[in-house]
């Protein structure tokens, strides 16, 4: 907003010309300090597995059961993959960063239920092995579920970002740009077949995982459209796209 403001102002172009190389040089650093905290924050998630896994041995010493040594790790890799998905990335280093942990993470969880459908089933109780790989699978589609394209282009006219558009077909591009990547970023792990996906499980559960991303995405660009044709009939003297 501004250097908007900066570039309609009178003056003469060396000053505007240097104003805007100001600006520039400001959001560049405020992208810099955003993706180095990012991926700090990261890094100390990655850490804090570390430190759950030694907090699991000292149980583990203590003769702690296995049933509640595993549910213990359950819910302290539960907590953190939680908190690795909610992070914010700004680049694309970061963001391979945060898939890979959680890939990790989401690996790890299969292991610990692994081990525990094995307990059970030594103790005479019916063990399912790919109980949590069904479980992740639901938990993608309550992902798709619970993202909001209207969330999305609210976000979008609270930051000013509609200003820099120079038309509602523009917007809605970007908009449809965005709501993809969303929308991949959800279901990019289970894309790799042989490192995320339960060989145990049909392929038929992520081939319908994968075509409601598909749908979901024509009804997001659907719906944008919707939105931004309703925004330009609602703005005073704007035609807008109709």
């Amino acid at each position: 907003e501004q250097l908007l403001e900066i570039r309609q102002k009178k003056g003469t172009k060396n000053v505007k010309f240097m104003l805007s190389l100001f600006m520039d040089d400001c959001k560049l650093r405020r992208e810099k300090i955003r993706r180095t905290v990012a991926a700090r924050q990261l890094m100390d998630h990655k850490k804090g597995i570390a430190q759950a896994d030694e907090n699991i041995d000292i149980l583990n010493a203590q003769g702690i059961p296995p049933e509640d040594l595993l549910g213990t790790a359950t819910s302290q890799l539960t907590s953190t993959l939680t908190r690795i998905r909610n992070l914010k990335t700004y680049d694309l280093f970061t963001r391979v960063l945060q898939d890979s942990l959680a890939e990790v993470l989401e690996s790890k969880l299969q292991l610990v239920a692994t081990q525990m459908e094995v307990v059970k089933a030594k103790s005479g109780m019916a063990a399912n092995p790919s109980l949590l790989a069904l479980r992740i699978i639901k938990e993608r589609w309550g992902d798709l579920k619970r993202f909001s394209i209207y969330n999305l282009f609210q976000e979008c006219l609270l930051r000013g970002q509609s200003m820099s558009f120079s038309s509602d077909d523009e917007m809605l591009a970007f908009l449809v740009q965005s709501s993809y990547a969303k929308v991949d970023h959800i279901i990019q792990i289970d894309r790799d077949k042989l490192a995320s996906r339960d060989p145990l499980l049909p392929s038929i559960c992520y081939d319908l995982l994968q075509e409601n991303a598909e749908l979901r995405k024509m009804c997001n660009t659907y719906q944008l459209k919707v939105l931004l044709m309703k925004e330009g009939k609602t703005r005073p003297g704007d035609p807008g796209t109709r």
